[in-house]
């Protein structure tokens, strides 16, 4: 993430299979996360190779939730133009069996 890329993580599996990771984490159970306009451009330019990781409940039982594709797959509101995405915990929890 200190590079701008976009996204916080580039994963290479051994059979170079490439996985660009956009880590969001959350001290509660509520999981609506905000995405810059940069992460959301990168993230949907990245298409399946993209994924978001959230993670609820940092300082008390941490429960993970890896979601590819994020921005093909869920509808953000846009809170500010030019600013910030918001994907809610209600929106990406609906139908979520991953």
């Amino acid at each position: 993430s200190a590079n701008n890329e976009g996204y916080d993580i580039r994963s290479v599996s051994p059979e170079d299979m490439k996985r660009y990771i956009e880590v969001k984490g959350r001290s509660g159970d509520d999981g609506s996360v905000m995405l810059s306009e940069n992460e959301m451009n990168r993230l949907g330019q990245l298409g399946a190779s993209a994924w978001l990781y959230i993670v609820i409940n940092c300082k008390s039982n941490p429960l993970l939730f890896r979601v590819q594709n994020p921005i093909n797959r869920y509808e953000f509101k846009k809170i500010s133009k030019g600013v910030q995405y918001l994907l809610t915990n209600e929106n990406w929890r609906t139908g979520f069996n991953e």
